[in-house]
């Protein structure tokens, strides 16, 4: 055998809100979500000219994540409502701690027409069993060196149209960018970026990593939506972007998403 892996992984996750109305203009809700994930993450792989197994990972064990947020609702009018608040992310393993602003406003001039725009700071933890990579310290002495990696950050702008062109069918034209940083890359001077996983079967995740990575997603999307009515509906969207990172030798990629075009077509009939 060349690789061994016996690894399982589950989650607890409770979510508790509060949410209340203070009069026909405004609303404030808030919450917090907790989850307990728990691992038995063990690989290793076969090296050849030592004709023995390194261990890749060797955890077993619980992780904790908090997140609390609040979000208040204030209508100016019929046509006009903003959204601000917050959310928040706490990741005790490393005593990481994040608070992201949200604001959202809208304009619905008439029954058939909406337009919105959005920002948000959004974080996310890097895969779990990257945090236990174990890494060659001394000869047959290992250790982790993941431990301290923070979360990756993007900044979020989206600017969108709907509009209903009927009872069952709307059409929604949404603009975006997003500015990634903190990303997970390479201590040493390569093109790997965290940014890229997910693109193949396999998961390739590096020891001694930093968030000094950054990245840009931009474009534009088009969806036309018919809901169900008399047992058809359908969905089409098309996307036009562009992704792109930069990892830790200071030059810009494309990502391995960057396919510059996405299609999707679902439709079903009900009988």
């Amino acid at each position: 055998p060349y690789y061994r892996d016996n690894s399982y992984e589950g989650a607890i996750s409770l979510h508790s809100y509060y949410q209340t109305k203070f009069n026909a203009k405004s609303n404030l809700r808030a919450g917090v979500y907790a989850d307990r994930n728990f691992f038995k993450l063990i690989d290793s792989v076969f090296v050849g000219s030592r004709n023995s197994f390194i261990n890749l990972t060797n955890y077993t064990g619980s992780l904790y994540t908090i997140k609390p947020y609040a979000q208040f609702q204030y209508k100016y009018s019929d046509k006009v409502s903003t959204v601000v608040g917050f959310s928040s992310i706490y990741f005790p393993y490393n005593n990481t701690f994040s608070l992201e602003p949200r604001l959202g406003f809208s304009y619905v001039p008439n029954s058939k027409n909406r337009i919105s725009l959005g920002y948000g700071l959004h974080s996310r933890l890097a895969p779990f069993r990257s945090y236990f990579i174990e890494t060659e310290i001394t000869p047959n002495v290992y250790g982790t060196t993941n431990d301290n990696l923070g979360l990756s950050k993007a900044h979020h702008i989206v600017l969108a149209y709907d509009r209903n062109i009927n009872a069952y069918t709307r059409i929604k034209v949404e603009s975006y960018y997003q500015h990634l940083f903190n990303v997970p890359v390479s201590r040493n001077t390569n093109t790997y970026s965290l940014l890229n996983q997910g693109a193949d079967f396999g998961v390739v995740l590096e020891d001694s990593m930093v968030n000094k990575g950054t990245g840009d997603n931009y474009g534009i999307e088009l969806t036309l939506e018919h809901f169900l009515n008399k047992g058809f509906y359908y969905l089409l969207t098309g996307s036009l972007y562009k992704s792109s990172y930069e990892p830790s030798n200071g030059i810009t990629y494309p990502t391995a998403f960057d396919s510059r075009f996405a299609a999707n077509l679902l439709a079903g009939r009900e009988f």
